[in-house]
């Protein structure tokens, strides 16, 4: 998705001129002061379990992931570059995507004017994902251990399907079944993956099914849903959403645990 959008946002103002220090502060703005109001918020969360686990022995130590080193590693966002992590710990993924909008620019910027720069894109999404099975043993390396080759790749599909929407309409006439059939092959490639994580891949292109689908101009009834105000809402949340439910999600056990004696 981020390729995609990167894609259709970027690559004619990279084309036309758009320089790095106006494209980086576009991307900074846009992501980092929210991650650093967050972090502070830790702070003194991290501060409390400490005090609690010191004074009265209970939970667990927060010193042994919550430390000066992750603290900075997710300061400076390098959590993708197999630097150890703690605190806010889902910003890896935030680490990874500054990656690869580093190498989104630098690729376009280089290589865009040749032909087969889409083909290459796509090449170069295998290539990662395999170089990293045969290193690491899985396609896409988790969090912090390397989490940038598995953002890079995905980027890369990205661009790939945007190529693919620019060139032809693949909505039509039909447009209510296709948005049926990719909805149903969504639900099933992600259910499946509980089954067997060779699925996952099988999700990759419902996903980029999906981009076709639902950003064509024409909509049925599932396309109509996601254009309510509710769902365009929540699409433009959704980063805030992601970067304080870690946050959330330790709080809420806590106070339950702890505060109200109340057993998991």
């Amino acid at each position: 998705l981020s390729g995609f959008v990167m894609a259709y946002a970027y690559i004619d103002k990279i084309k036309k001129g758009m320089t790095f220090s106006a494209y980086a502060k576009s991307r900074f703005l846009r992501l980092y002061p929210l991650h650093f109001i967050i972090l502070m918020m830790w702070l003194p969360l991290i501060g409390v379990k400490y005090l609690i686990y010191s004074q009265f022995s209970i939970g667990t130590d927060p010193s042994l992931t919550e430390h000066i080193q992750t603290f900075l590693s997710n300061l400076f966002l390098v959590n993708s570059l197999n630097i150890p992590t703690g605190w806010n710990v889902p910003t890896w993924s935030i680490s990874a995507e500054l990656v690869a909008y580093l190498v989104f620019f630098i690729e376009v910027k280089i290589l865009s004017n040749f032909k087969f720069f889409y083909i290459l894109m796509f090449a170069q999404a295998i290539f990662i994902y395999l170089f990293s099975f045969v290193n690491f043993g899985v396609f896409t390396p988790h969090t912090w251990d390397f989490g940038f080759l598995r953002s890079i790749p995905a980027f890369s599909l990205g661009l790939a399907t945007y190529a693919i929407w620019k060139k032809f309409n693949i909505g039509g006439r039909n447009i209510y079944y296709q948005e049926f059939i990719t909805a149903f092959f969504i639900v099933l490639s992600v259910t499946l993956t509980t089954l067997d994580r060779a699925f996952a891949y099988l999700a990759i292109f419902s996903f980029a099914l999906s981009l076709l689908v639902f950003t064509n101009t024409k909509s049925g009834i599932i396309g109509k849903i996601l254009e309510s105000k509710l769902a365009t809402n929540a699409g433009k949340y959704s980063y805030s959403i992601y970067i304080v439910h870690m946050l959330i999600i330790t709080i809420i056990p806590d106070f339950f645990q702890h505060i109200l004696k109340l057993s998991q």
